[in-house]
């Protein structure tokens, strides 16, 4: 039942990524320097993969019960705020700080230490600051600090 849902919802966070980012799109220029090109070349490659996974999970579903778990639902709390946070403070902060935060911040809340945090932190963000502003040029909120 699990990857059923995961499946789901990825296929429409896939959806809504691939439709949203057309408001990137520039309507000149070849694919390289359309901005909403590579949105949605991930959220196509998304929704392939969520689409295996309901596949895959459908002769599952007759045999797996429905459970309820106060954890479960207070981990799913958990990551919504941090993601509405780290959404809010983007715009305010800018990039490398709000991804800082927000990678400290998750590995915290659930149940890592602080010198396994202080130890990711950095390289997470660096990675995906490389990805998204070297590799693939975007041009990444930068926030009143810089």
């Amino acid at each position: 039942m699990k990857d059923f849902i995961v499946g789901l919802v990825s296929l429409a966070l896939s959806a809504f990524v691939y439709f949203y980012s057309k408001t990137f799109s520039i309507g000149t220029g070849g694919l390289s320097n359309d901005p909403a090109y590579y949105p949605r070349a991930l959220a196509i490659i998304m929704a392939l993969m969520s689409v295996a996974l309901i596949v895959k999970s459908i002769p599952k579903l007759k045999e797996d019960k429905i459970s309820f778990e106060a954890k479960t639902a207070i981990n799913i709390g958990k990551i919504i705020a941090l993601l509405i946070a780290y959404i809010l403070l983007l715009t305010t902060l800018g990039f490398i700080v709000s991804t800082l935060l927000f990678v400290f911040a998750g590995i915290m809340l659930f149940g890592g230490k602080i010198s396994t945090s202080a130890k990711l932190f950095i390289p997470i963000t660096g990675i995906i600051y490389v990805i998204f502003a070297v590799l693939f040029k975007m041009i990444l909120p930068a926030g009143i600090l810089f």
